[in-house]
C-alpha cells in the first residue's frame, strides 16, 4: 500500500496539451503529444496533425500523411474529414485518381450527419454535374439546406439560384429542403 502511494501516477498528454505547446511555439512537443493520440485513434489529433502536414505547419508538408489521417478520421465517422477526402477524390489530388462518386458518397456522409459545408459541396455536385446529371433543383435544396444551418457562401448561392429556377421548381426545392431539415441532425 505505501508503494503505490509513493508512484507518481502516469500523465497522458491529452490534445489540449498539444493545443499549449503549440500555442507556445514548441512544435516539436505538439507534433509528438498530437502524433502519439492519432496513433490510438483520437480524431481531433488526426484531424489536426493532418492540416499540419497539408500546410507545412511544424512538420514537413506531406500530402500522403495527410491523406492517411484523413482517411482514419473519416473512418471513425469525422465529417470534417469525410468533406476533405471528398474534396481530394473530388480534384485528384495526392496521387489519388479523380473520382467524382467516391467524393460524392463522402461529401453525402458529412452532409447526412448535419455538416453544412459538405451539404454545400453535395449541392454543387448537382450544379456542376459531377457525377450525376445537372439538377439545379436538388443542387439548390442542398445549398439551401446548408445556407439554414449558417454556412455564408450557401446563402448567397442558394438566392442566386432562387432567382433563376420556375416556380414549380422552386417548389420541388422547398418540398426536398424541407423533408431534408426533418432528417438531417
Amino acid at each position: 500500500m505505501v508503494a503505490s502511494l509513493l508512484i507518481s501516477p502516469v500523465h497522458a498528454a491529452t490534445y489540449a496539451d498539444g493545443e499549449a505547446a503549440y500555442e507556445a511555439s514548441d512544435y516539436k512537443k505538439a507534433v509528438s503529444i498530437w502524433e502519439d493520440l492519432a496513433e490510438q485513434g483520437d480524431v481531433t489529433s488526426q484531424l489536426k496533425m493532418a492540416t499540419m502536414y497539408t500546410t507545412g505547419s511544424g512538420v514537413k508538408k506531406d500530402k500522403a500523411a495527410a491523406f492517411k489521417l484523413h482517411n482514419q478520421a473519416a473512418e471513425q465517422g469525422s465529417a470534417v474529414a469525410q468533406l476533405q477526402l471528398g474534396l481530394i477524390y473530388m480534384s485528384g489530388q495526392v496521387d489519388v485518381k479523380r473520382d467524382q462518386d467516391k467524393a460524392r458518397e463522402l461529401y453525402l456522409q458529412a452532409a447526412n450527419q448535419g455538416y453544412a459545408k459538405a451539404q454545400y459541396y453535395y449541392g454543387v455536385t448537382y450544379f456542376r454535374g459531377e457525377g450525376v446529371p445537372t439538377d439545379y433543383v436538388q443542387g439548390h435544396a442542398w445549398m439551401y439546406v446548408a445556407a439554414i444551418r449558417g454556412y455564408e457562401p450557401a446563402k448567397k448561392y442558394s438566392e442566386q439560384i432562387a432567382e433563376v429556377l420556375s416556380e414549380a421548381d422552386l417548389e420541388k426545392s422547398k418540398n426536398i429542403s424541407d423533408k431534408l431539415l426533418t432528417e438531417i441532425k
